[in-house]
């Protein structure tokens, strides 16, 4: 909904020693439109963003990982997940 989100949504997550806490959805403007995991879900099937494919979600490790493997077949899983074809 443009009304709610505006030109851009953004997600954070805090990961504290304790465990994982809830999502904080925010608009445009930096205000908190949501927290829940089915909103986010939601956001997520509307925009098609699979966030277990690493091509759209890569974490720094994963991007650390990938860019100083020297091994061709480290790279090939990586592009076999990508794609989906291990599936």
């Amino acid at each position: 909904d443009v009304n709610m989100y505006g030109a851009s949504i953004t997600v954070e997550r805090m990961i504290n020693a304790a465990g994982a806490a809830p999502f904080k959805i925010r608009n445009h403007a930096g205000k908190d439109v949501g927290h829940s995991r089915e909103q986010l879900m939601q956001i997520t099937d509307h925009f098609n963003i699979d966030v277990d494919n690493p091509i759209v979600v890569m974490s720094q490790d994963a991007s650390r990982q990938f860019l100083h493997s020297g091994k061709d077949t480290d790279k090939y899983k990586f592009f076999v997940k990508a794609t989906l074809l291990e599936e």
